[in-house]
């Protein structure tokens, strides 16, 4: 055998060879790509997508610490907190959201359920403010909000707002165990100009409630005028005890960029038939973003001094 047949054969053994390990060979699988969370910019600031899913959350919640003062009270310290979620999407019938949160204060020994409700277009069903939820400036007081669970309906057509809404709470006449009322609302924009009407009535006090708010920019301001109607000198679910009627301005000037300062007055007639008032002012200076801190001072016809000074951090 020569030298050239020996590298031929040589050269064949090594190719069979090569071709059997690349046969063989373990080709190494292709990592799975990373699944970012995505930012969910349909429903606002804040929202992300649920890996996998359509549908949006949003975490949120503050913290509150306050001490309140006055003339006829010890000052009190309180701390709160608030932690919240909201879940969005989309559906035929419109927006769809489900939303909870969970307070509590520094002396409670667990958190509690705040707001809780489902959302599903213009229907809202669960526990929260309503829409009898409306007063003017810090001080004032135009009616409370009763209940723990609310059925709502509300819409919008061009400058046009409007809602009916059914809530379920304790009866004032301690006869039943559950009482229920029912609220309805009607309100325009007019350039800019807000004006909202508010109706309410407890079916189990067998009372009707009116209230009546505006707003609008006046001057460097925005200039805010209500008034409430209680038709029941007995309490009703929607009325402020011992209060037939109140009237209320608040007015909320940019002092500077980071200053707001609101001033507020409301004047009222008692069931006993005496008149009164309340004047104050809130007064708040964003320290960062979130980061805010307020003071609130009122007077009032008994010739008591009240108000709060408030450090409160939202995200």
């Amino acid at each position: 055998m020569n030298i050239k047949s020996l590298l031929l054969g040589s050269a064949a053994a090594l190719a069979v060879v090569s071709g059997a390990q690349a046969a063989d060979a373990i080709v190494a699988a292709e990592p799975e790509p990373a699944e970012y969370v995505k930012v969910c910019d349909a429903f606002g600031t804040g929202y992300f997508y649920i890996p996998g899913t359509e549908t949006c959350l949003k975490i949120g919640g503050r913290v509150r610490i306050q001490a309140n003062m006055g003339t006829t009270t010890d000052t009190e310290f309180v701390t709160k907190g608030k932690i919240s979620a909201s879940a969005k999407s989309s559906s035929d019938f419109g927006d769809v959201e489900a939303y909870i949160e969970a307070e509590g204060t520094s002396t409670a020994t667990s958190l509690s359920i705040g707001d809780v409700y489902i959302a599903v277009g213009g229907l809202k069903f669960g526990k929260y403010g309503g829409l009898w939820d409306n007063s003017v400036g810090e001080n004032p007081s135009m009616g409370d909000v009763p209940g723990a669970f609310k059925a709502q309906f509300t819409g919008s057509a061009d400058t046009v707002s409007y809602g009916l809404q059914i809530d379920q709470f304790a009866a004032s006449s301690g006869t039943t165990v559950n009482a229920y009322g029912v609220v309805g609302k009607i309100g325009a924009t007019l350039g800019g100009l807000t004006l909202n009407t508010y109706v309410a009535y407890d079916i189990d006090a067998k009372a009707g409630n009116v209230k009546v708010i505006g707003s609008g920019d006046v001057g460097p301001g925005n200039l805010s005028l209500g008034g409430a109607w209680f038709g029941n000198e007995t309490d009703n679910a929607y009325d402020v005890a011992g209060r037939e009627w109140v009237i209320a301005s608040a007015y909320s000037i940019k002092a500077a960029d980071k200053l707001t300062i609101a001033p507020d007055f409301e004047y009222f007639r008692r069931t006993d038939g005496t008149n009164g008032w309340t004047v104050g002012a809130l007064t708040s200076y964003d320290i960062a973003d979130g980061l805010t801190a307020s003071v609130n001072v009122n007077y009032n016809d008994s010739k008591t001094v009240g108000g709060y000074f408030r450090l409160q951090r939202s995200f």
